[in-house]
């Protein structure tokens, strides 16, 4: 993206308030959508017809990567390659499609650069040489469909007014991911390069087209906030390319862009401040440092609160969790713990 527009979204995406929060935690939805922007962008250098065996070669290497640091990117990336498989296809071979041609396709120094660097990758990433049974109990769980995530089909139906309520949740946890004054730029950007570059803009759709379709709605069928990260990143690039655009045209039009960017980011960097400080005083940090600061190594825990209320505990201690079921008056064990924590 020319004329500050990839600096603006590289801004803009590093300020989603559900980016931020996340960064904070062990989860790994943050490390795969850093894998998967550099796979994104490897793609869009494939699509704008750089054909360098490194571009093949990288992208296999970064999805490979991205799928095994997070299962979402499985659903990010499956249209994006059978695309580029498509236009390799045609770029060399015309007339109607057979397999004999599509075998000769895939063949391609070019392709088996990226079918290489995917297996090898994805090979070493999740251990296949030496945990191959468990890798395939991964995959039982990743593709069993609603049978394999029995907890999340009680949210929603998998009727006509339970697919409006997901999508709806997933709006609103985007915006919620972006914040409203970025959402709207945003949304308007996604107007304006529909309207300027139908193709081009379909195209960086894709993976948060499929991500949605494969992961949140065919396999899920469920939506945190964290699962909108991908549809937060890919709708900063379209508002970014508005703003840039703003900036370069005279009169009205400049002065509006840049009222809309210090609004936007002046909201955002609040946003995020307020949380990071938050973060910082949580009361499970808190909890964490006294507990450094007090219990020996070595000692046994045993904690009764809810699984988001757990402090951050170090491999020193032998930590035994219970959840609890009522108020502070309901009676505990008597046990051969060192310490309780018990939260209400």
């Amino acid at each position: 993206m020319a004329d500050g527009a990839g600096l603006l979204a590289a801004l803009m995406t590093s300020l989603c308030y559900t980016l931020v929060f996340y960064a904070h935690t062990s989860v790994l939805d943050v490390p795969c959508l850093f894998w998967g922007v550099i796979a994104l962008y490897f793609y869009l250098k494939l699509v704008d017809g750089e054909q360098r065996p490194g571009n093949y070669l990288a992208f296999g290497v970064l999805v490979a990567i991205a799928m095994s640091t997070k299962d979402q990117a499985y659903g990010m990336f499956i249209l994006p390659i059978a695309h580029i498989a498509y236009a390799h296809y045609r770029r060399y071979f015309s007339g109607p499609l057979s397999l004999a041609k599509l075998f000769r396709a895939c063949m391609h120094r070019h392709t088996v650069y990226a079918i290489a660097g995917f297996v090898m990758a994805y090979a070493i990433a999740n251990n296949v040489f030496f945990n191959l049974p468990r890798l395939l109990i991964h995959f039982q769980l990743l593709f069993g469909g609603a049978d394999a995530w029995p907890s999340r089909d009680q949210y929603l139906d998998r009727s006509l007014v339970g697919q409006y309520l997901l999508l709806k949740l997933t709006i609103y946890h985007t915006v919620y991911s972006l914040g409203l004054p970025m959402a709207f730029i945003c949304a308007v950007g996604l107007i304006y390069c529909l309207y300027c570059w139908p193709k081009r803009t379909l195209l960086i759709s894709l993976p948060a087209i499929f991500f949605y379709v494969f992961f949140i709605n065919a396999a899920l069928f469920y939506v945190h906030s964290r699962y909108t990260l991908p549809l937060a990143l890919t709708l900063s690039l379209f508002g970014s390319k508005l703003l840039a655009d703003m900036f370069q045209r005279p009169g009205i039009i400049r002065i509006t862009g840049y009222v809309f960017a210090a609004i936007i980011f002046t909201y955002s960097f609040a946003s995020i401040l307020s949380l990071d400080l938050t973060l910082i005083n949580d009361s499970r940090r808190l909890a964490t440092v006294w507990i450094q600061e007090h219990v020996p190594p070595g000692a046994t825990i045993e904690v009764y609160t809810s699984p988001r209320s757990l402090p951050y505990f170090s491999r020193d201690y032998q930590v035994r969790s219970y959840s609890r079921r009522s108020s502070l008056d309901e009676r505990l064990p008597v046990t051969d713990a060192d310490y309780l924590i018990i939260t209400e």
